[in-house]
């Protein structure tokens, strides 16, 4: 919960969660060859029932921000990514084919400056958004977004997910129910 990391620099006292933050920024003077995001919600992680709904988005947000702030030019981000045919999963590759390639992270050129500013924001709607400023789930994407996204990463897309969907066939085809 490293609020200044994110980009607050004052937690609103009125956060029920307020003592949990932290304006610590670590490894801030250090950059990374490497760096993986693979923290996920878990159903055994005990968290108070406002954050249920955006404690996911929140993780991520947080993961990403903070890995491209550490990474070192040139670097590999590692990300624990699920549903690759999801719009979310398919908009976060989007993003990232904007400043690198399977590996080769270029954490400081404009559109990856641009994509930590907007999850920083989601990070902070996620965290203190809501009427009751405990966070607010993300807003949908619209049809359009989306169709903007097809059309311009479709053919990226589709090379990124191949191999994912062979291992997911042949995993299918060895089951049960499709004999």
């Amino acid at each position: 919960m490293f609020a200044k990391e994110f980009g607050v620099d004052e937690v609103p006292g009125t956060h029920p969660g307020h003592d949990s933050f932290s304006l610590e920024r670590p490894f801030i003077n250090q950059r990374f060859d490497f760096v993986i995001c693979d923290g996920q919600v878990l159903r055994t992680h005990k968290r108070p029932k406002y954050r249920e709904r955006t404690e996911a988005s929140r993780l991520t947000s947080s993961q990403l921000i903070l890995a491209l702030q550490r990474i070192r030019h040139g670097g590999t981000l590692v990300i624990l990514l699920h549903k690759i045919e999801a719009l979310d999963t398919m908009e976060l590759l989007y993003l990232f084919s904007q400043f690198s390639d399977i590996e080769n992270v270029q954490p400081s050129v404009e559109s990856a400056r641009v994509a930590v500013i907007a999850w920083k924001k989601a990070w902070w709607n996620a965290t203190f958004g809501g009427e009751q400023g405990v966070g607010a789930q993300r807003l949908d994407k619209d049809d359009k977004y989306a169709q903007a996204i097809i059309d311009s990463f479709s053919d990226r897309f589709t090379t990124l997910a191949r191999p994912v969907w062979k291992i997911q066939a042949d995993a299918l085809s060895r089951t049960d129910f499709t004999q």
